[in-house]
């Protein structure tokens, strides 16, 4: 009956085209979210991200100033987050890692091994506060 229905629409090839880039849409979003790696060593950050281009971003820790978690409606259904990254690195300032399983809890240890690399390379911190 639905079959029936969908061919004898006069647009069923506009319908058909549409239904497949949506379907191409979704698989590349899953490839993307499948290609993502995110590794925190004792000094640096290494985030590799890409499908057909790999990019990977260093960030030192010592450098990193503030974190910011955040979910849309999606990310929440599927039980992702995204993590923003503050950093006084020049050519990356800010670093969103895109996809971050929600059970992972991420800054928890990120935030240790910042302050671990803050106090082997004896970078303080100061703020000016009005």
């Amino acid at each position: 009956m639905i079959t029936t229905l969908l061919f004898s629409l006069p647009h069923r090839e506009a319908f058909l085209l549409g239904t497949g880039c949506i379907m191409l849409f979704i698989l590349w979003q899953w490839l993307e979210f499948r290609n993502i790696e995110c590794t925190i060593s004792d000094e640096q950050l290494c985030y590799r991200h890409g499908v057909l281009t790999i990019s990977t971003d260093y960030m030192e820790l010592y450098r990193i100033i503030d974190y910011q978690e955040n979910q849309s409606f999606m990310q929440q259904c599927f039980g992702l987050k995204n993590v923003t990254i503050v950093s006084g690195d020049y050519s990356s300032p800010t670093l969103t890692l895109i996809g971050i399983d929600n059970r992972m809890n991420v800054l928890a240890e990120l935030r240790r091994r910042v302050e671990y690399s803050k106090r082997k390379r004896g970078v303080y911190e100061i703020t000016n506060r009005i």
